[in-house]
């Protein structure tokens, strides 16, 4: 199981790469496609996926300590 170190690196690495999508389309002054639409919302929901697993384990660790 990954450590929630790298849960939040992993959650970072998301949301950076869904912003390279939308600082692209920006620069080229257009709106996403449907390929860039579709990865940037699995981008996201990856994000919650583990904003959800990270506060998961924080809670777990509480009652631990």
């Amino acid at each position: 199981m990954p450590s929630i170190n790298d849960l939040r690196s992993d959650r970072a690495k998301f949301i950076n790469d869904a912003r390279a999508i939308l600082d692209k389309c920006d620069a080229e002054k257009r709106d996403l496609n449907t390929e860039e639409q579709s990865q940037y919302d699995k981008l996201l929901a990856d994000v919650d996926a583990h904003e959800a697993r990270i506060k998961r384990e924080e809670r777990q660790l509480e009652k631990e300590n």
